[in-house]
């Protein structure tokens, strides 16, 4: 009887161990078909920005999309390359012509057979439907430049432009409303300090518009507060061989996340760099050569302003 549940025993764990590898295991996509919803295969479209459109496979983390020009088994232009997470892809602008493009899924460990189709865009002069590809600042974007320079993708068949400029949101005060930009940037001429913005570029010919193409985005002028040394404290004594624990007193945020890079050097102008590294909560341990050593602090934000250096202390090991 000890015997026989034993056995049941020794069965049932190696149920459970099979059950859990298969769990750690990836799906295998060398049998899938990515099956690709649109454009189809042999489209035409006026389309000049279309949305490469695919089903998702199970078990896949990326998808590797690539366009060219005009087949790819004579490839005269790469136009695209790209690993995306998402099964959809609506950032390409293409000129009038004939393209190929292919998609595949793929994980760590497999990846499926390529899917090839073939789309022509069509030489329309109409700019309906048609997409602006909003460039800087993108969506989303943390600034300490004041005014930015918004820059936007040539549009074919596009006159001109018409840029706009929200205070908060579309629902809030308009600052700019610019027609006949001949080009794809525009710097406005007045300071727009610090704040949430939305921004909007539509392409213009005669009888024909886009739509307008949105980005929010946030201008952060502010310098962060420096950081401050705790320990060790200067001018502090550290016998060779012992784990030196460095901490410091967080300087509140503006508003936008911060992060400290701290900074350990081998002579007191910090000409001889010996450490360098960035913290989003304080704490760092080391152990460092005998002789004197000096530490301070920046203070960054996500914007890219920086705190002045907070003042440096000495350790001494021995």
């Amino acid at each position: 009887m000890k015997n026989s549940f034993l056995y049941w025993m020794l069965g049932l764990w190696s149920l459970l161990l099979v059950g859990a590898c298969e769990d750690l295991t990836e799906e295998d996509l060398r049998d899938e078909v990515v099956v690709v919803m649109a454009p189809a295969d042999e489209s035409i479209t006026t389309q000049l920005t279309p949305t490469f459109w695919w089903e998702a496979v199970d078990g896949a983390l990326q998808y590797q999309l690539q366009v060219v020009q005009p087949q790819f088994d004579s490839i005269v232009t790469l136009v695209a390359d790209s690993t995306i997470t998402s099964n959809q892809s609506s950032s390409i602008t293409l000129d009038p012509g004939t393209y190929q493009w292919r998609v595949r899924a793929l994980n760590a460990s497999s990846e499926s057979c390529w899917t090839t189709s073939t789309l022509t865009v069509d030489s329309s002069d109409v700019l309906t439907g048609q997409t602006v590809i909003l460039g800087n600042p993108v969506a989303g974007a943390l600034l300490n430049t004041d005014p930015p320079t918004f820059t936007w993708d040539v549009l074919l068949g596009a006159e001109e432009y018409r840029f706009q400029l929200y205070e908060n949101d579309l629902n809030g005060t308009k600052l700019y409303d610019i027609t006949g930009i001949a080009g794809n940037s525009y710097t406005p001429t007045d300071s727009l300090l610090e704040g949430v913005y939305e921004w909007g570029v539509r392409a213009e010919k005669a009888g024909s518009v886009t739509q307008y193409s949105y980005a929010t985005f946030q201008i952060d002028l502010t310098a962060p507060a420096v950081s401050l040394p705790n320990s060790p404290a200067s001018n502090s004594v550290i016998t060779q061989g012992t784990t030196i624990n460095f901490n410091w007193l967080q300087a509140p945020d503006n508003g936008t996340a911060t992060f400290d890079t701290l900074y350990i050097a081998g002579d007191s102008l910090f000409s001889n760099i010996e450490f360098k590294g960035e913290f989003i909560s304080p704490g760092y341990s080391d152990t460092l050569s005998v002789g004197n050593h000096f530490w301070r602090l920046r203070t960054f934000d996500a914007a890219g302003n920086s705190s002045n250096f907070s003042n440096s202390f000495r350790v001494t090991v021995q």
